[in-house]
């Protein structure tokens, strides 16, 4: 029914070559490791990484079935990597695809299933580096909806005949571009237009692209602006929504720094490394032994620790905030 061995030599032998120049990077095929009873369990492909003495361990499986890959295969690879604590990451690796069930359960474990066609140098490459994510908005929108203090007959005119100009109180006889109101709509809140384009990605899965287009929508409500009619007579604008293009750039930042933080005992207490994001702005990363993450920002010699504004999760398609 299987025959692991091809796959895993072709498996192996692309991750070393993908980090033949990386020093810090360990490639272990058939590894045996202690989990926390002390008992040896094997890894079909371990690799070991560091940064600046931050150490990664990403866990793949690789299975060469003749047919899709049940469950239970996925449920036993989680299991025996759930007590292993070192493990960072887990990938499994099959040349004829998953069942539906073994589909869910990945997810829900958190395990990225590939297949042996989708396991290319490009994709390993990516597994190591820390990415930054790089926000830009194009100011470009599309979908525009706007309401107006008007009856159906009123709309029905407006829809069929607007030009696109809009007016502001203090300056009647002077037009605006409707286009160039949200433009300056959107500098003017564009913490709020890529909190929303942030939530629009969270929901993506699977993407490991240079650059993500993310069109998310955003509403305006208006107060002193208007449109005039044929015989000159104001129409209020109430309000408006479009969608608005937001591109995520993904850049390897450089780390400049990295240790471990140690008990009085000599026991790691946790480990940590510092990013240079551009001149002056530098972030922080501590993770600590129960795998929590705090993050922190240095800006101008002022450190201040990062704040969870809400969690996102991907099962539930639910927003959480932290209780105050």
């Amino acid at each position: 029914m299987k025959n692991t061995g091809k796959q895993l030599e072709r498996v192996v032998r692309l991750i070393e070559e993908s980090f033949k120049d990386s020093a810090h990077t360990k490639i272990y095929s058939n590894y045996k490791i202690p989990n926390q009873s002390g008992r040896f369990r094997e890894i079909d492909v371990l690799i070991v990484s560091k940064i600046n003495g931050f150490e990664i361990c990403i866990a793949i499986e690789c299975k060469d079935f003749n047919s899709k890959i049940p469950v239970e295969k996925i449920e036993a690879f989680y299991s025996k990597c759930l007590r292993l604590k070192q493990i960072n990451k887990m990938i499994f690796v099959s040349t004829k695809g998953y069942q539906e069930d073994a589909l869910l359960a990945a997810k829900d474990f958190g395990i990225e299933l590939l297949t042996a066609e989708s396991l290319t140098a490009d994709y390993i490459q990516q597994l190591i580096p820390i990415r930054q994510i790089k926000p830009i908005i194009h100011r470009e929108v599309r979908n525009v909806v706007m309401s107006f203090a008007a009856d159906e007959g009123t709309l029905k005119v407006i829809q069929e005949s607007y030009t696109g100009e809009v007016f502001e109180d203090g300056n009647d006889e002077l037009p605006l571009n409707a286009l160039v109101v949200f433009d300056q709509a959107i500098d003017t809140y564009k913490k709020d237009v890529f909190g929303l384009a942030l939530f629009e990605y969270m929901k993506l899965t699977g993407q490991n692209k240079d650059s993500i287009i993310i069109w998310p929508e955003f509403g305006l409500k208006f107060n002193g602006y208007y449109i005039k009619n044929s015989v000159g007579e104001r129409i209020e604008l109430l309000d408006a929504k479009f969608n608005v293009k937001v591109e995520f750039r993904f850049i390897i930042p450089e780390v400049i720094s990295g240790r471990s933080l140690k008990h009085a005992d000599g026991s790691t207490k946790a480990d940590s490394f510092d990013i240079q994001i551009k001149k002056g702005l530098e972030s922080h990363m501590v993770v600590k032994n129960d795998s929590k993450i705090d993050f922190f920002v240095t800006e101008n010699k002022q450190t201040r620790k990062m704040q969870t504004l809400f969690t996102y999760d991907p099962k539930t398609d639910k927003i959480t905030k932290p209780k105050e």
